[in-house]
């Protein structure tokens, strides 16, 4: 019994021993292994901002980025891409005269991939260009694209205002880069150094150094002399009228001036009843070329509904009826108390009811054609353009 128990002793020493070296190994490689993988990873992360940045630019200005609105801040360019944009400046000449101008080039320049290119710098306006119309008179120039190269080139024609100008100053633009959270913080800026320029005062021309100066005239010798005595108040020339032929050319004039004047001012500002009668006129013709153009319409019923609009329009425009849609007994009223003729109110009234009988009765049941509508309603309104 004993002996078994020793060989049982030493057999659970001969495992256990073998399971802790196993778990240590085990521990080793898989410290190890997550090393690895971590470092698998680290260089795989590399590759990506390296060397497929290529890639992910273009995946990322597929998507169309636009600059936000919301936090923007100036002087912004236009300019957007994953890259970097790059601005300097050249001026010539750097040596000149007050008043003489300067050609100043601003070039931007992207270095990486870009989607929307950059504007003209904004000297003229913006704000933060204050320093540039201080010392300069300003004038855009020439644009020079070259989006191939990704280069642009903008001219721009400076004038220094005074002596004093002794640089131009720095040029901080600004673009957009996306892919940072919060948008806004993609706004990036860069600087043009400033260029240090000498203004000379313009020397003085003198005088003698005029080319083709013309020669003082000088004045009669008469007006030198002084007058004394009774030729003082001698008149060397008398008035003399004019001949007798302009004098009666001209007499008329002024009356005949008067009067065209007069009758413009007529015609252009006619009297109240010239006004009235004007426009009752030009309603008659209205509704006569409306009454011709109604025969167009498919259906008698359209037809009848467009003669009473018609001849209610003409009715309001020459005889004053505030009626929208009046009734037959409405039309007889009105046109009574206008001295109408009974006869010439009785067929107007008529004629509105024959209009209500084809426009609300049954096709079979109507007795009066459209025509004879067109035609009865065209006699009435010659009829009351004749009336005074």
């Amino acid at each position: 019994m004993g002996n078994c128990k020793m060989q049982n002793a030493n057999c659970k020493l001969q495992i256990e021993e073998p399971n802790a070296w196993g778990n240590l190994l085990h521990g080793s490689l898989g410290s190890f292994g997550s090393i690895l993988s971590n470092l698998q990873f680290a260089i795989l992360f590399s590759t990506l901002l390296t060397g497929n940045a290529s890639l992910v630019s273009a995946a990322v200005l597929q998507d169309g980025v636009e600059a936000p609105l919301v936090g923007r801040k100036e002087p912004f360019c236009g300019a957007v891409g994953t890259g970097r944009f790059q601005v300097s400046m050249a001026a010539t000449p750097k040596s000149l005269q007050a008043g003489d101008p300067i050609l100043l080039t601003i070039r931007i320049e992207a270095v990486g991939a870009w989607s929307k290119p950059p504007e003209r710098p904004d000297l003229v306006n913006k704000p933060e260009y204050r320093r540039f119309r201080e010392r300069f008179r300003i004038d855009n120039g020439q644009e020079r694209p070259f989006p191939a190269e990704g280069k642009w080139e903008f001219d721009f024609r400076l004038r220094p205002k005074t002596e004093q100008v002794k640089e131009i100053p720095s040029l901080v633009i600004l673009y957009f880069r996306p892919g940072f959270m919060p948008p806004e913080k993609g706004y990036m800026a860069t600087t043009a150094p400033a260029i240090p320029v000498q203004v000379m005062s313009r020397a003085r021309v003198q005088l003698s150094e005029i080319q083709g100066q013309a020669k003082l005239n000088r004045a009669p010798d008469y007006l030198y002399q002084i007058i004394t005595g009774p030729d003082v108040l001698r008149r060397d020339k008398s008035f003399v009228l004019p001949s007798a032929w302009l004098l009666c050319f001209l007499a008329p004039a002024p009356p005949a001036l008067s009067v065209g004047w007069y009758l413009a001012w007529r015609r252009r500002n006619p009297t109240q009843a010239r006004m009235s009668h004007l426009r009752k006129s030009r309603a008659g013709r209205q509704a006569l070329l409306a009454l011709k153009t109604n025969g167009a319409m498919g259906e008698s019923k359209d037809e009848a509904c467009g003669v009473a609009k018609v001849l209610a329009g003409y009715l309001q425009e020459r005889l004053d009826l505030n009626a929208v849609q009046p009734t037959p007994a409405d039309i007889l009223s009105h046109l009574t108390n206008k001295g109408v003729s009974s006869n010439l109110a009785d067929r107007t009234a008529g004629v509105f009811r024959a209009c209500d009988l084809v426009r609300f009765s049954p096709s079979r049941q109507q007795e009066i054609s459209s025509n004879e509508l067109c035609a009865e309603a065209a006699q009435l309104i010659l009829a009351l353009e004749s009336k005074p």
